[in-house]
């Protein structure tokens, strides 16, 4: 599955079993949720990590629908750390 970013996200729902799932596993609203599963909107990066981590989903992937939908633990902590120092570095930049 490729596809469009909410279509990724629908598979994750279904994963996890409802949006009230999780919602509760990701700490994001229901109603944001809902949002991305209609196309609205678009998650931030904390959000998106938070979504991957709560369906133990490979971040590239639920990002591009590429490769497998399964977690790499390597890649994720990777692009964790780049988005910390991306982060910090755009703060400090004003």
């Amino acid at each position: 599955m490729s596809g469009e970013f909410k279509d990724r996200m629908k598979f994750l729902v279904n994963k996890l079993g409802s949006i009230k799932k999780l919602s509760s596993a990701a700490n994001v609203s229901e109603g944001v949720i809902k949002n991305y599963l209609s196309g609205q909107t678009d998650p931030t990066r904390k959000k998106l990590i938070a979504l991957a981590s709560a369906g133990n989903l490979n971040i590239i992937w639920f990002l591009t629908g590429k490769g497998s939908s399964e977690k790499d633990f390597e890649s994720m902590d990777l692009i964790k750390d780049i988005l910390v120092i991306a982060e910090e570095y755009l703060e400090e930049s004003g």
